[in-house]
């Protein structure tokens, strides 16, 4: 998602406000970007290299990876603080989204779907029913199951 004007702005100042020095900011990108920040920004000039980073990720498709991790770094930062909220927020809610949830993709909530199903009742029956006769089995020759009969059907 691509930033505003006003955004940009925000992300800027609150980068500046959260990495003060360009040292602190260079290991923030060194770690948890794994980038080289004199690669990206060429500068030693804080303002300018905070906003070479933000030009950089934008163009890179990075600007939400930015805004997470720089956050994370600096959870006590009030400005980044409310930019993530906001900003990730927006990301992470498109617009479609909101009227109604998406459907389930994980395994667990789709076998809970298909547990109502008319063919998941009878499979569940059929094998209650096998379970039961070889919980109930007492030694050889006393099995009580019917052979060739097909439950499914």
């Amino acid at each position: 998602m691509a930033l505003s004007g006003k955004q940009f702005g925000q992300l800027h100042d609150a980068l500046m406000k959260a990495f003060p020095d360009f040292a602190s900011l260079r290991l923030f990108v060194r770690v948890e970007l794994e980038e080289n920040l004199t690669t990206i920004s060429g500068e030693n000039n804080l303002s300018e290299a905070v906003y070479k980073l933000v030009d950089w990720a934008i163009a890179k498709g990075r600007v939400e990876e930015l805004v997470e991790k720089a956050h994370n770094r600096n959870r006590g930062n009030p400005e980044l603080k409310a930019f993530a909220a906001s900003y990730l927020k927006v990301v992470s809610e498109p617009e479609n989204s909101r009227s109604q949830p998406p459907p389930p993709t994980d395994k667990f909530a789709l076998y809970y779907q298909r547990m109502d199903s008319p063919d998941m009742k009878r499979i569940t029956l059929f094998w209650q029913e096998r379970i039961s006769n070889i919980l109930s089995y007492n030694g050889p020759g006393n099995l009580d199951t019917k052979r060739g009969e097909n439950k499914l059907d």
